[in-house]
């Protein structure tokens, strides 16, 4: 992890995990759910709730896994900097 990407994403962790799956919502459940409507239109408004649901939550997943992913390179580096002593 470089340097750049590490003072980001101590930044970006300070607000916390929720905040940032949060933002995976929109940044990709959103669009997903728009080109999923704009291509096929539900039915009803149960079969329009669950699509939305099924986004969000989709959006939900990937947020919390790059989360994980981010998080992990970002403690290897915290220790390997302890290690090095920077």
């Amino acid at each position: 992890m470089n340097a750049k990407r590490f003072e980001k994403w101590r930044t970006i962790r300070l607000k916390g995990k929720l905040h940032f799956s949060l933002t995976g919502i929109l940044y990709c459940g959103v669009p997903l759910l728009i080109v999923s409507l704009a291509s096929n239109w539900p039915k009803n408004s149960l079969e329009l709730l669950g699509t939305i649901a099924i986004y969000a939550l989709a959006g939900l997943v990937l947020g919390r896994a790059i989360w994980f992913i981010f998080e992990r390179e970002y403690q290897r580096e915290l220790a390997q900097r302890a290690k090095s002593g920077s």
